[in-house]
C-alpha cells in the first residue's frame, strides 16, 4: 500500500501531482474547476497505491528514484512557477523524461477520470463524489454514467476453474486467445465435434459489470490496464485483455479486407483463394453474425463534422457498418462501448462465436496465462498454462491436445512462440501497428463526442497515395481522463485552459497502412516486449500527409481554433491565420523519437503466413512450419498491414484457418446408430416437454443459422437435456475443477 513509499516520497508525489493539476485564482470559477488539485481528489494516493499494487519492481524503482531527486531539489516547499522550471530541467534527461510523463498522464488520466470503482447511489445513476461524479466532468460536458448495470448478466457462460494447485484437461484442440480471431475458431471447430478447449489470460466480465467508468474499463476490459508504450516509447499500444479481446472494447468500424491488399497477399505471399469469391464467403457469414449494419451508425456530431468537411472538399467519405443489433440499439448508450456495453446490443466475439462454442461444449478458463506450447516428436502436443485469479488463487494448467491455436494477439502470440522455442527465426519481426495521430477542431457548438456510435463516418480519399499504401481516417471514442492525457502539458495554466475547451472539440484520427516495423522480444521475465519506430521514408511522408488533410477537413467544417499535439507542445490555427503556412509550419516539426504521439489500436503481422520461410512464420494455411499442428488465428497472421480496421479481416482468416485445420477430430463418437436414433428421440422429447429450452434452441438458430447444424449434433450424441454444454463430450480431467459464471 502507499505506506511502502516513505514519508519524503509521499509528500513530493503529492506536491508533483499538484504540480500537473494546480489551483490557479481566476475571476470567474463558479464549480472550483481552476481551484481544484489534483490531491483535493486524492489522486496522490490512488497513485501512491498504483505504484506499490501495479507497477513492475525495475519501473518502480526508477519512479521512486526520481521522487528522491525532486526531493533533492527542494521540491515540495517551492512555488508552483520553479517546480515547472525544475520539471523543465529534469526533462532534459530522457530517462527523466519518461519518468515525468508517467507521473503527469497518471495524474491527469485520474483527475479527470476518476472514480476508479463503482460506488453507486442506490437512488441516482451517479457515481464517485460527495456529488455523485467526477467534480471535473461537468467543465467537459461530460455527463459521466447514464444507466446502472443489469442484475443479470447478458451472457451466461460457466468457465473451468481450478478447485486445487493442478489442474490437467485432454482435448481436441486448446486455443490461447479469446478475441476476434480465438472466438471465430473456436465456434467453428466446435460445431464440428471438436472437443475445445480457450484459455483467457483476462477475465470473463458482462453487463453486469459494466458500469460506463472509464478506469474500470481500462483495469479489467483492456491489455495490461490501459495504453500501453512500447518500450521505446514511441507509440501507444491500445488492445483487449479480457473474454472476447478487442472486441469488446473496439469502437466497432466494420470494414471488410481491402480488394487492394487481398490481392497483395495473393499475389505476394500465395495465399490462395484470399483475392477470390471463396474468402468473401467467409466476410460474409462473419457480418451475419455480426448483424453489421448502417442503421445503427448514427451520426453524432464529430462525425458529422468530418462528413461535412470531406463533402466540402470533394473527399471520399462513406457512413461506416457496426456491429451493433438494431433491435436494442441505444444512441445515449452506445459511447460507452469502450468501458463495456450495458444493452447487450454490441455483437462482440464473446456474445457470438464465443457464445456459439460454449453452447457446442467448448470449455473456457479465464485468468489463465499461457505458458509454452508443448510439443512431442515435431508435433503439437498441448498447453501449460499458469491460473491466476484477483483473489490470489494460483493453479498449473495443462491441457493435453494434438492441435493448438495460438490467438493471443499480436504482442502476446509472438512471445509465447518465443517461450516456447518455436516458429523459427521471424517470429516477432515485421510488427505493423497501423500508427495514427489525432487532430483536434475547436467549434462553436458543443461536440458532445460521448454521445452514440463512435466511429460512424470516415474519410477514405487517401487509402492509396501510392504503390497501395496511405492512411485511412475516422472519429474516436470518448473518455475523459484519455482526453486528458493525450493532450500535452506545458505548464499547469495551459492544460486546465486546454480542458475548458474541450466540450466543443470534434477529433480526427488517422492510421496508417505502414510499410516498416518493429519487433517483439521477451524480458527476463518472458514477457513480450514491443519495441516499433516510424523510420520508413514512406510511412513518414504518409503521416505527415495526413496531419495535413485532417487540418484542412477540420477548416472546411468550420472548425474555429485547430490544433496539432507535439509532445510538449501544442501548435494552433485560428480562424482568419493563413491555412497553408501553418500547414507548412506543422509539417517541419520533427517526428520521430517521441516527437509527436503515436497511437497503435492495430497490431498486426507478428507471425505472419507467406510461401516464403525466409520472411514468414506460418504457411499460407496458417500452421507452423518446424511444429505440425500449430496455428496462428489472430492477427499475428495477416501477411502485411491493412490500413482498415482488422476485426472483420481476423475473423474471416480465423474462418480460413479452422476450415484449413481440417475435417472430423482425431477423436471419433463411439456411438453406434441405435445409441444416435435414441439420443435423438430423446432430445427431441426434451425440448418439447421443455418450453424454455425449446425458445432458447430456436432463437440461437435464428441469430445464428449455422447453429441449426450444432443443434443436430447434440442431439445425436445425447447432449439436449443437459444445463452443462459440456457434460456428453469427453474431456477427461485430472485435478479437480468447478464451474463458475458471471
Amino acid at each position: 500500500m502507499s505506506g511502502e513509499l516513505n514519508e519524503t516520497q509521499l509528500l513530493v508525489l503529492r506536491a508533483l501531482c499538484d504540480t500537473f493539476v494546480p489551483s490557479i485564482k481566476v475571476a470567474d470559477d463558479p464549480i472550483g474547476f481552476w481551484a481544484r488539485t489534483a490531491s483535493d481528489l486524492g489522486v496522490d494516493k490512488v497513485l501512491a497505491k498504483y505504484l506499490v499494487n501495479d507497477v513492475p519492481d525495475e519501473l518502480r524503482a526508477g519512479l521512486l528514484g526520481l521522487l528522491d531527486a525532486l526531493a533533492a531539489q527542494g521540491f515540495v516547499n517551492t512555488s508552483q512557477e520553479k517546480r515547472e522550471s525544475i520539471l523543465a530541467r529534469i526533462g532534459e534527461s530522457p530517462q527523466a523524461a519518461a519518468g515525468v510523463s508517467f507521473f503527469q498522464k497518471q495524474t491527469v488520466l485520474l483527475f479527470y477520470g476518476l472514480p476508479e470503482e463503482p460506488e453507486p447511489d442506490p437512488n441516482l445513476i451517479t457515481y464517485g463524489s460527495p456529488k455523485g461524479q467526477n467534480p471535473n466532468w461537468d467543465v467537459m460536458g461530460y455527463p459521466g454514467p447514464v444507466s446502472v448495470p443489469h442484475n443479470e448478466p447478458d451472457v451466461r457462460m460457466q468457465t473451468v476453474v481450478p478447485e486445487c494447485d493442478q489442474l490437467s484437461l485432454d482435448a481436441d484442440v486448446c486455443i490461447v486467445g479469446s478475441g476476434a480471431g480465438g472466438a471465430v475458431i473456436a465456434s467453428s471447430l466446435s460445431a464440428r465435434g471438436y472437443r475445445v478447449v480457450v484459455l483467457e489470460a483476462g477475465g470473463q466480465y458482462t453487463a453486469a459489470d459494466f458500469h460506463q467508468l472509464e478506469l474500470w474499463g481500462y483495469k479489467h476490459l483492456w491489455y495490461r490496464g490501459g495504453g500501453t508504450p512500447t518500450a521505446d516509447g514511441n507509440v501507444l499500444l491500445l488492445a483487449g485483455g479480457s473474454l472476447g479481446g478487442g472486441t469488446e472494447i473496439n469502437w466497432m468500424n466494420c470494414v471488410r479486407t481491402p480488394q487492394l491488399v487481398r490481392e497483395d497477399w495473393a499475389r505476394q505471399y500465395g495465399l490462395e483463394g484470399i483475392d477470390a469469391p471463396e474468402f468473401e464467403r467467409y466476410i460474409d457469414a462473419v457480418e451475419r453474425r455480426l448483424q453489421t449494419n448502417q442503421k445503427t451508425a448514427i451520426w453524432n456530431s464529430q462525425n458529422l463534422r468530418m462528413s461535412e468537411g470531406c463533402q466540402k472538399l470533394g473527399y471520399l467519405s462513406k457512413r461506416t457498418f457496426v456491429n451493433w443489433d438494431p433491435k436494442i440499439f441505444q444512441p445515449l448508450m452506445a459511447g460507452y462501448t469502450g468501458f463495456g456495453d450495458q444493452t447487450g446490443g454490441k455483437q462482440t466475439a464473446r456474445r457470438t462465436f464465443l457464445l456459439d462454442a460454449y453452447r457446442n461444449g467448448a470449455q473456457i478458463i479465464v485468468h489463465c496465462r499461457a505458458d509454452r506450447i508443448l510439443v512431442e516428436q515435431g508435433r503439437a502436443a498441448g498447453v501449460e498454462a499458469t491460473y491466476s485469479d484477483p483473489q490470489g488463487r494460483r493453479a498449473k494448467v495443462t491441457v493435453r491436445a494434438p492441435q493448438v491455436v495460438a490467438a493471443a494477439g499480436s504482442v502476446e502470440t509472438p512471445a509465447l512462440l518465443l517461450r516456447s522455442g518455436i516458429g523459427g527465426p521471424n517470429v516477432g519481426k515485421y510488427f505493423r501497428v497501423q500508427p495514427g495521430g489525432a487532430v483536434y477542431g475547436v467549434y462553436r457548438e458543443k461536440q458532445k463526442g460521448w454521445w452514440g456510435s463512435p466511429m460512424t463516418t470516415n474519410c477514405e480519399q487517401f487509402t492509396n497515395t501510392g504503390d497501395g499504401f496511405g492512411f485511412y481516417m475516422e472519429i474516436p471514442a470518448f473518455g475523459p481522463g484519455f482526453v486528458a492525457s493525450v493532450i500535452p502539458w506545458v505548464n499547469g495554466r495551459q492544460h486546465k485552459e486546454m480542458m475548458t475547451k474541450v466540450p466543443y472539440i470534434s477529433t480526427f484520427i488517422w492510421f496508417l497502412r505502414d510499410k516498416g516495423g518493429g519487433v517483439i522480444t521477451l524480458d527476463k521475465a518472458g514477457n513480450a516486449v514491443a519495441t516499433y519506430a516510424l523510420t520508413d521514408e514512406t510511412d513518414q511522408k504518409n503521416f505527415r500527409h495526413a496531419t495535413a488533410e485532417a487540418i484542412r477537413i477540420h477548416e472546411a467544417a468550420g472548425a474555429q481554433e485547430i490544433m496539432v499535439s507535439l509532445a510538449h507542445n501544442q501548435l494552433i490555427w485560428k480562424r482568419g491565420a493563413n491555412l497553408e503556412n501553418f500547414i507548412q509550419s506543422v509539417m517541419k516539426q520533427p517526428l520521430i523519437n517521441g516527437a509527436q504521439p503515436m497511437i497503435s489500436a492495430h497490431q498486426l503481422c507478428t507471425c505472419r503466413m507467406g510461401t516464403d520461410p525466409a520472411t514468414s512464420v506460418a504457411d499460407t494455411n496458417g500452421e507452423l512450419r518446424d511444429v505440425k499442428g500449430v496455428w496462428i488465428g489472430d492477427g499475428s497472421a495477416c501477411p502485411t498491414a491493412l490500413g482498415a480496421n482488422p476485426m472483420i479481416t481476423i475473423m474471416a482468416l480465423a474462418a480460413r484457418t479452422a476450415d484449413k485445420m481440417g475435417g472430423p477430430p482425431t477423436r471419433q463418437y463411439a456411438d453406434s446408430v441405435p445409441a444416435m436414433a435414441l439420443n435423438m428421440i430423446q432430445g427431441m422429447a426434451s425440448m418439447m416437454t421443455n418450453p424454455s429450452n425449446m425458445m432458447r434452441e430456436m432463437l440461437g438458430i435464428m441469430t445464428n443459422p449455422l447453429s441449426v447444424f450444432t443443434l443436430g449434433e447434440r442431439m445425436l450424441s445425447g447432449r439436449m437435456g443437459s444445463e452443462r454444454p459440456t457434460e456428453g463430450r469427453d474431456y477427461r480431467r485430472r485435478g479437480k475443477a468447478r464451474g463458475t459464471s458471471s
